[in-house]
């Protein structure tokens, strides 16, 4: 609820230079996808998703983000090497163009459907100990 509002609430708000970075980050995100970099991939999540957020405009809406991260973003490291394969998933391209659009339902749309794909890909394949 809290990343899919942000993200709509950033679609008015994202200017020609927030493009360019988040298209930038996009970009990275698919290349340490493609070399199965998922340390680089996790960081780089992480730097698109909140330059995202915080487009919002609102400080507590990141701070509540930032919260419940702090509790789930532990569990995304168990994606081990596989990064490659979830990457078909990814919502990155479709944030973006919804941003540069100004569409904040589409930003909404495409924001859940990477938070749903990458959840449904991590209890898929993730390499959790007994």
């Amino acid at each position: 609820l809290l990343e899919w509002q942000a993200a709509e609430a950033a679609a008015g708000r994202a200017g020609a230079a927030d493009i360019v970075a988040l298209r930038s980050l996009a970009q990275r995100l698919a290349e340490a996808a493609q070399t199965d970099d998922s340390a680089a991939y996790l960081l780089l999540n992480r730097e698109f998703k909140f330059t995202v957020y915080r487009l919002s405009g609102s400080a507590v809406l990141v701070d509540l983000i930032e919260r419940v991260w702090l509790q789930i973003a532990p569990f995304l490291h168990f994606y081990g090497a596989g990064v490659r394969e979830q990457s078909g998933t990814d919502q990155y391209d479709a944030i973006v163009a919804a941003l540069a659009a100004g569409d904040g339902p589409a930003a909404r749309a495409a924001t859940v459907r990477d938070i749903v794909s990458g959840a449904e890909f991590l209890l898929a394949t993730g390499e959790f100990a007994d």
